[in-house]
Formats: C-alpha cells, structure tokens, sequence
C-alpha cells in the first residue's frame, strides 16, 4: 500500500493520509478511515482528499489550525544518502544536503525545511542538522 499524499495540522497533532493499493484508494485519519470509492485518477483522489480536507472533516471541532498538504522539500535540497533503515533506532533515514555553504547559513536552512517531507511515498519528520558539513536528516518511524 502506497501513500499517495498527506495533510497535516501544525505540529502534526491531526493527520490525513490517502493511499492507493491495487488501484482502490484509501485514507487514514486521526480515529477515522474508509473508501473513495471508484475515482478514476490519482489527480482525482487528491482532489476529492483536499476538498474533505477542506471542509474539516479530519479535524475536531475544537481545532483552529488547518492541514497542510506534505509535500517534497525544495528542488535547492538534495538527497546525500538514504533512504536508509537504522535498525538499532527502528526509523528510516535521508539525509539531506542544505543549500548553504557555511555552518552559520546551516541552521537557518534548516528552519527553513518544511517539517514533514515526502521521499518516495513515505512521509518523514524534520530531525536534526549538523552544521559542520551542512547536511539535515528527515526520520520515520516503523519498518
């Protein structure tokens, strides 16, 4: 089963996630889950996905902040090494290269990452940067 696209709320308390497997699309929420029914693109599954994330009907009433849509980092990024599975940690791992060329640029390129990013259909949270060699490190949970 393949993540197609996520949204998330700041934070990421409140999550979305659509999934395609066998040409039928599913999401996944905070406590809901359930079918799309037939849709006859994955453009169209997204958007269907938007438009309820839209409408709030991922976040309870008690929610002020939308969801964003996760998406790639920036073209400027590039991917150094990964992904790769860290066993010991149970998470996987890409390490990033900043788009900086110095320690001190370093840690203002990496506020400037988005907090989640998609590296191939997986979706991973900002984790850490290392200055010194200006490179940042995106993690996921789980095999």
């Amino acid at each position: 089963m393949a993540a197609l696209a996520m949204w998330v709320s700041r934070g990421g308390a409140h999550y979305a996630v659509l999934h395609k497997s066998d040409g039928c699309y599913s999401y996944t929420g905070n406590g809901c889950g359930g079918g799309l029914g037939a849709v006859e693109s994955d453009e169209a599954a997204v958007a269907i996905m938007q438009a309820r994330v839209d409408s709030g009907y991922f976040l309870p009433d008690s929610a002020k902040l939308p969801m964003k849509r996760v998406g790639p980092v920036a073209p400027s990024v590039r991917i150094k090494s990964g992904p790769t599975y860290l066993d010991g940690l149970d998470v996987w791992e890409v390490v990033v290269s900043l788009p900086v060329y110095s320690g001190k640029l370093a840690y203002k390129a990496y506020n400037a990452l988005p907090e989640f990013a998609d590296f191939d259909g997986r979706v991973y949270r900002k984790a850490g940067f290392r200055g010194a060699d200006c490179t940042a490190w995106f993690r996921s949970k789980g095999k």
